[in-house]
């Protein structure tokens, strides 16, 4: 896909990335942060936006928008310093397709089990919090998706996912928590598998 982009005239910089192993298939699905530069124009507009959609799309990967960053922290030859976006720039993640189904798929599982916990039958606040987060945050990657590739909706729609994710920061540290509350070592993975794809999910969240 970044090969492609480069054809497009445009480059990726990447400054982090993680990474989350796919449910079915044995390998890794990825989500990547960084710098989107337009190497044609002077400002990177919502047309060259939508070539990057469709781009992604081919490669079913998801892009996301940060338009509220407007510094990165780049570190340089044992130094950091911080470098402004430019017109021409855009901060963003770019998140495949797996990183959000590995979610999903392993969410029903462990929501499921969950319910069947003696704690949350006894409406243990804490696991009625874990349920509840549970369910918004799929609530929000389902709505993200439905207009994940509609370009004229790029950057509010990227906007609200972020905005969700760093709303639920604290509830959200708490899913690593999750396990303990599984009663098999196969929900036990699902539930590893929803923290991992969370923290993946969660690089939208970067200040830069």
């Amino acid at each position: 896909m970044y090969a492609e982009l480069v054809h497009e005239e445009f480059e990726f910089v990447g400054y982090n990335s993680r990474n989350v192993k796919k449910i079915i298939e044995n390998f890794r699905a990825y989500a990547d942060f960084g710098i989107l530069r337009d190497d044609r124009e002077n400002i990177i507009n919502q047309d060259r936006l939508a070539e990057v959609v469709a781009i992604a799309k081919r490669w079913d990967v998801y892009l996301i928008v940060l338009s509220e960053v407007s510094e990165i922290n780049v570190a340089w030859d044992k130094k950091a310093f911080n470098s402004a976006v430019l017109p021409n720039e855009k901060a963003v993640c770019f998140i495949q397709k797996g990183v959000v189904k590995t979610f999903l798929d392993s969410n029903r599982f462990v929501r499921f089990a969950l319910k069947q916990n003696f704690l949350y039958l006894q409406e243990h606040e804490q696991l009625l919090n874990l349920e509840d987060v549970y369910q918004r945050t799929e609530e929000a990657l389902r709505t993200f998706e439905k207009h994940a590739y509609d370009g004229t909706q790029l950057n509010e729609n990227s906007k609200k996912l972020r905005q969700f994710l760093q709303d639920e920061n604290d509830l959200m540290l708490n899913l690593k928590q999750m396990g303990r509350y599984m009663d098999t070592s196969v929900n036990r993975n699902f539930a590893e598998n929803v923290y991992d794809a969370v923290f993946c999910i969660r690089l939208i969240c970067q200040d830069g």
